[in-house]
């Protein structure tokens, strides 16, 4: 990865390169999880080691998503300095969204790219939601998120947490019970998507569904 980093052009130049990050991220979480013959789980625990060349291909896939990783943060912070502005940068700062909240933003963004992009970020090891729109759980997963920080993410799901109550997201399929959260499919509103991508005409589609 070249060290004469340079700041993102637009919105979406910062937007693909996160989905490129969460792609491999994505492909080396899934290869562990093909390999140890275990749907994708942080509790489940190791059915059993990883062979030889898997090994290998991880650590690949680790270096490679580190160097993106840090390609990102370089380049995003050239972006705070100098500009040009980032959309989400914006979005999260406005309402004083966190780390998780912000990767749940950028995994929204994948159903209205179409499903060929979709599947191509998540491995087939994390099953997707009806439709093959992005859940709560695919998140979790992707994220390699312990028990615990799954608990804690839930606080940021509430009818009264900045994503709900400011009209961020919403939930195709929204929670009714406590066992239906991993479930919850993420749905980015009208403006939002306009503001991550930098399409601002996108948020006109607010009115574009016709009264029942």
């Amino acid at each position: 990865m070249s060290k004469n980093h340079k700041p993102f052009k637009s919105d979406m130049d910062y937007i693909l390169s996160e989905l490129d990050w969460i792609r491999v991220r994505g492909k080396r979480i899934g290869l562990l999880a093909a390999a140890e013959e275990r749907p994708t789980s942080p509790w489940r625990g190791r059915v059993r080691d990883t062979p030889p060349k898997c090994d290998c291909e991880v650590k690949y896939l680790l270096a490679e998503e580190d160097a993106l990783r840090m390609d990102i943060d370089a380049r995003l912070k050239m972006n705070r300095k100098d500009g040009p502005n980032i959309g989400l940068d914006q979005i999260c700062e406005q309402h004083d969204l966190g780390e998780f909240e912000r990767r749940l933003l950028l995994f929204g963004v994948l159903p209205a790219l179409g499903s060929d992009v979709l599947m191509g970020c998540i491995p087939n090891t994390i099953p997707l939601a009806t439709g093959g729109s992005v859940d709560v759980e695919v998140v979790w997963c992707v994220l390699d998120m312990p028990p615990e920080e799954r608990v804690a993410s839930i606080k940021t799901l509430l009818p009264t947490a900045p994503l709900l109550a400011a009209k961020l997201i919403g939930f195709g399929y929204g929670p009714r019970t406590t066992g239906d959260i991993p479930s919850a499919v993420v749905e980015l509103s009208w403006p939002t998507l306009a503001t991550i991508t930098g399409v601002p005409e996108l948020a006109e589609g607010e009115g574009a569904r016709s009264d029942e």
